[in-house]
């Protein structure tokens, strides 16, 4: 559990921040203007990602409890971790620095949980 606070804690303070500026870019598509998307994109992807890591980690804490299926939280998981790499790049132009930890750490820890729930997540029948 302690992983999991560490290494998604700041991605979800970030998706925190970046629910405030979604009126902003909806504003932006309605009058035409398509430099919100990607915004609006990695924010959704984020709470998909999100939502597949509640999930997964509710199914691994007890096996028996009825969350999302494995094919929902596989998907999720990818919206996730795309939504990780794009606000990487959106971030990153200027070169790799100290900040790239934030980016790096829920990956590892996304693999680590896929690890862990392998036997629900990665099952054919789901």
């Amino acid at each position: 559990m302690l992983e999991i606070v560490i290494c998604f804690g700041p991605m979800l303070i970030l998706l925190g921040a970046g629910l405030i500026v979604i009126p902003v870019s909806i504003m932006s598509l309605a009058e035409g203007e398509f430099g919100g998307l990607p915004l609006l994109a990695i924010i959704l992807g984020g709470g998909l990602g999100m939502t597949s890591l509640i999930a997964l980690t509710l199914k691994i804490l007890d096996p028996n409890l009825s969350t999302l299926s494995p094919r929902k939280i596989q998907l999720f998981m990818s919206c996730g971790v795309l939504s990780i790499l794009g606000f990487a790049f959106v971030v990153g132009r200027g070169g790799i620095s100290w900040q790239a930890i934030f980016f790096v750490l829920p990956l590892f820890a996304s693999a680590h949980l896929l690890y862990l729930g392998r036997s629900y997540v990665l099952r054919k029948n789901g």
